[in-house]
């Protein structure tokens, strides 16, 4: 049995905490998938953080929880990442989660580089 704690801190600059996070367990049936954790960074400080990185991940939830059974973890993973990604472009109509969102899609291509066995930027 695994046992997971989770906790999240504003640290010692901000008042506000932007970072969110999901622990999320496999769906019923299906014991060849591992539980998934999502951090997402707030990007500690462009306005529209906290909102993106909740976007982020409930994107995440949903793509691995109504994921089909046999799906691939790296495909799971990059269904995911796609959703986060367009769920923040869709919500980045005001210029503070604009800011969020540009931070976020270069966060995003490093991933993406790094699975396809790139350099990041």
């Amino acid at each position: 049995m695994l046992t997971i704690g989770t906790a999240l801190d504003t640290g010692k600059v901000r008042k506000e905490n932007q970072d969110a996070l999901g622990v999320f367990n496999p769906p019923p049936g299906n014991n060849t998938r591992s539980p998934l954790i999502v951090v997402a960074d707030g990007m500690g400080g462009p306005l529209g953080g906290a909102i993106a990185s909740k976007l982020v991940i409930s994107a995440m939830h949903d793509s691995y929880t109504n994921a089909e059974l046999r799906k691939d973890s790296a495909d799971l993973l990059l269904d995911g990442i796609f959703a986060a990604h367009n769920a923040i472009l869709k919500k980045a109509m005001p210029r503070s989660l604009k800011m969020a969102y540009i931070n976020a899609s270069n966060k995003i291509k490093d991933i993406m580089a790094e699975i396809n066995g790139e350099p990041p930027n």
